[in-house]
């Protein structure tokens, strides 16, 4: 909970939390009053195969509020425990998924398998990583 202290006026309230979505509103102070946002959760998502855990990373600009307009995000997949169905071979590169509205950048990738991300924006450049045994991890978490 946060509390602010305003002058009578007009103002517009932006809110921003990490995995969730607000709406801007409107806010006449005229009184003391209390005054409750709430949010909707953004659903993060599980991949459709079992064997695949989907690995999310928040991307915005400086402000730490504002999605980037777009980003350039790869993987390259150095080593796979196995045969992912026949679909994903090690050296193959997979371009992240990214909703621009939301600043949620994910990759489907398989458990256990270890890749090396480049996201230019972040400054991850062939930053191995290990997919964790999990439906859905954070890129900053591994």
């Amino acid at each position: 909970n946060t509390s602010h202290n305003m002058d009578d006026g007009t103002y517009t309230v932006r809110i921003f939390k990490a995995g969730y979505t607000f709406t801007d509103k409107t806010l006449t102070v005229t009184t003391a009053a209390t005054i409750n946002y709430t949010g909707t959760t953004i659903i993060i998502g599980t991949p459709a195969d079992v064997d695949a855990c989907r690995v999310y990373e928040w991307c915005f600009k400086a402000d730490s509020n504002t999605p980037v307009d777009s980003i350039d995000a790869s993987c390259f997949i150095s080593n796979l425990p196995y045969d992912y169905e026949g679909r994903l071979h090690s050296g193959e590169k997979i371009d992240g998924v990214y909703d621009s509205d939301t600043g949620l950048l994910y990759f489907d990738l398989a458990r256990g398998a270890t890749v090396k991300f480049k996201i230019k924006h972040f400054g991850y450049i062939n930053k191995a990583k290990t997919i964790p045994d999990s439906d859905s991890a954070r890129l900053n978490d591994i």
